[in-house]
């Protein structure tokens, strides 16, 4: 009885209508690239792959190797070198240009000790030499294969994690992720002794649009606001979708004064460049309470009284009345 090979559930071979290989099918099937014109080093290399579960594309021209890694984004490329040690490196760089996590093997007749250095300094994941010894090149290919799918693994958590604080619709920080983000903004600055500041953000009106206009114009403009405020504001603060048509803005390091001017910035930027106009309630670290529920509130307070004095305000958290702009 012949034995079953194993391979991987990452490979899928399904051809096209015409017979050929789709792009995205190409990458669950060719895990590997080895660039060689030796036949017995490419065969040697594919089967060993094979153990593992993978599969291994082969080409023997560096200007074919180049065009095929642009298209496709290969986990592993094994370079047989028969070029000189510049043109080694500068393949070497081109390839990490196209993908830096790219773990690229070197292989060479006649290595030196100067060359593997070089070549693990620019990049290079491991160098073996030939004739190979049989417990290296396993040991190898065994390390850069695990390394490779922990990579692919961490990239697969960072996106699912970042899915996970995002507004689905505005792409703005989500709700859940603000309670958990100024919980560490007042732990950094009781720590340093610093100040920030909440400016609450509501669009004036927006209900009259929805109902003039339908929800999908109204998804459409707050899309479009939302993507204003994240280039309006500083680097250093945070945009959130707190609910509905309102926004929250945290400043970092910012004082109650500071917060007042950038908000009247947005609050003119706004109305030039939208059909609505904005009302912002600002409150401050540690001025208006020592903890998130209290600094969440008084924003929220003087929000209240921005929307209540007229469209188009700013009003500033104060203990009996909040200070109007």
């Amino acid at each position: 009885m012949k034995e079953k090979k194993t391979i991987s559930k990452d490979i899928h071979p399904v051809k096209s209508a015409k017979g050929g290989i789709r792009r995205g099918e190409l990458f669950n099937r060719v895990n590997a690239l080895i660039l060689s014109k030796d036949k017995n080093t490419q065969n040697l290399f594919k089967k060993l792959f094979l153990e593992y579960g993978h599969k291994m594309k082969s080409v023997n021209a560096r200007e074919e190797a180049l065009r095929i890694i642009k298209q496709i984004p290969f986990l592993i490329v094994i370079i047989d070198l028969e070029m000189s040690e510049v043109d080694a490196l500068e393949f070497l760089k081109k390839i990490r240009e196209i993908d830096e996590n790219s773990c690229i093997i070197i292989v060479s007749t006649h290595p030196s000790v100067e060359s593997a250095v070089e070549i693990i300094r620019e990049g290079g994941y491991d160098y073996l030499t030939k004739p190979f010894a049989s417990k290296k090149i396993k040991i190898v290919l065994g390390r850069a294969i695990e390394r490779q799918h922990l990579l692919r693994e961490a990239k697969q958590k960072r996106h699912y994690q970042k899915l996970s604080i995002l507004d689905g619709l505005t792409n703005v920080y989500n709700y859940r992720y603000f309670r958990e983000f100024i919980e560490k903004e007042i732990s950094r600055a009781k720590r340093y002794n610093q100040t920030f500041s909440l400016s609450m953000v509501d669009i004036d009106d927006f209900k009259k649009y929805n109902d003039k206009y339908g929800h999908l114009s109204g998804d459409k403009l707050l899309k479009q606001i939302a993507s204003f405020f994240v280039n309006a504001v500083r680097t250093a603060d945070t945009i959130f979708r707190y609910g509905g048509d309102e926004f929250i803005i945290l400043l970092s390091m910012t004082t109650k004064e500071e917060a007042l001017k950038a908000a009247e910035r947005l609050q003119n930027a706004i109305k030039q460049n939208f059909p609505l106009t904005i009302s912002i309630g600002i409150s401050n670290f540690p001025e208006d309470g020592g903890n998130k529920a209290s600094v969440i509130k008084k924003a929220d307070l003087a929000l209240y009284q921005a929307k209540h004095s007229g469209r188009n305000k700013i009003c500033s958290y104060a203990p009996d009345k909040s200070k109007r702009n």
